[in-house]
């Protein structure tokens, strides 16, 4: 009986540099969850249900090796007082500067 790979053990072979029969999955899919779930970038980044339904989806239709809870780099600076702008066709970006020189 031929033993069954897991998720682990492709991880764990790619970080000792071993081949096996495929190679580790890794998608950093980010926003494009949000296209797939079928929500907006703006619902995707600003409601963490909806956000983690989303990863959850994806995780469920491309069975990873490594899921990356991956949303945007602008959530931080936005929790501290940024202005962001959202769009509906691409990521949101931030308007102005945080700190005035």
């Amino acid at each position: 009986m031929i033993e069954q790979l897991t998720a682990r053990d492709y991880v764990r072979a790619a970080f000792k540099d071993e081949r096996l029969d495929r190679f580790c999955a890794y998608p950093v899919l980010g926003a494009v969850d949000a296209k797939f779930y079928g929500i907006t970038i703006e619902e995707f980044l600003t409601d963490a249900a909806k956000f983690a339904g989303a990863q959850l989806a994806a995780i469920e239709q491309f069975e990873p090796d490594i899921a990356v809870m991956m949303a945007d780099l602008v959530m931080e600076p936005e929790a501290m007082g940024q202005r962001v702008d959202f769009f509906d066709d691409r990521m949101c970006q931030q308007r102005g500067y945080l700190v005035d020189e």
